[in-house]
C-alpha cells in the first residue's frame, strides 16, 4: 500500500483493487478499516493557526534587502503620525 496514487490509475482495477486488500462489491472489511484506522488515523486534513500579520510580512519580505526598505517605510510612516521634533517651534 505504499504506492505512488499515479501508479494505481496505470494499472487494471481488478490488480488495484487486489493490492489495496479491498472488495469490489463491498468495500473494505469492518476488520480491514479498523486496522487502517489504528494504522494510519482518521481521514482529515489538520489546520495550521494563521500567524500574525508581522511574523507573516517577515516571513515574505524580511529576507535580504526588502527589510531595509520595509523598515523606511515603517519608520517615516511613524514619523508622519507622531511627529517628534518641529526645527520652526520656538521652546522659549
Amino acid at each position: 500500500m505504499d504506492k505512488n496514487t499515479d501508479d494505481y490509475h496505470q494499472q487494471n482495477l481488478d490488480e488495484t483493487i487486489r493490492q489495496l486488500r479491498s472488495d469490489r462489491q463491498y468495500g473494505l472489511s469492518s476488520d480491514e478499516a479498523k486496522r487502517r484506522l489504528d494504522t494510519y488515523g482518521l481521514n482529515e486534513i489538520k489546520t495550521q493557526e494563521e500567524s500574525v500579520w508581522h511574523r507573516l510580512l517577515i516571513s515574505r519580505y524580511g529576507r535580504g534587502r526588502c527589510h531595509i526598505l520595509l523598515w523606511v517605510i515603517f519608520y517615516s510612516g511613524g514619523n508622519a503620525v507622531f511627529p517628534s521634533y518641529d526645527s520652526n517651534h520656538d521652546f522659549s
